[in-house]
């Protein structure tokens, strides 16, 4: 049942469909919480548009480019890596 919950949160079912899930949601709590929760996000997706989703991939992809830039080694702003374990300080 829970594999229909993101389907039926996106109302995506046949009415028959429909009356099974609520049927099952009306006595598994479960089930219910993680229905509200998807409704929710998929009210909140719903409210994004084009533009919006767009430059929030986009500023995404800069921040995982920037962050492989400062761990990689390559980037101006990396931090001294530590010493092997057990070699002498200041060697």
């Amino acid at each position: 049942m829970r594999t229909l919950l993101g389907i039926y949160a996106l109302g995506q079912m046949s009415p028959d469909e429909i009356a099974a899930v609520e049927a099952h949601l009306a006595r598994c709590r479960p089930c219910l919480a993680e229905c509200e929760e998807l409704g929710l996000t998929a009210l909140c997706l719903g409210a994004l548009s084009d533009v919006d989703l767009t430059a929030a991939v986009v500023e995404a992809g800069r921040c995982m480019i920037t962050i492989r830039l400062l761990t990689s080694g390559t980037g101006a702003r990396t931090r001294p890596r530590p010493a092997p374990p057990g070699a002498a300080a200041g060697q």
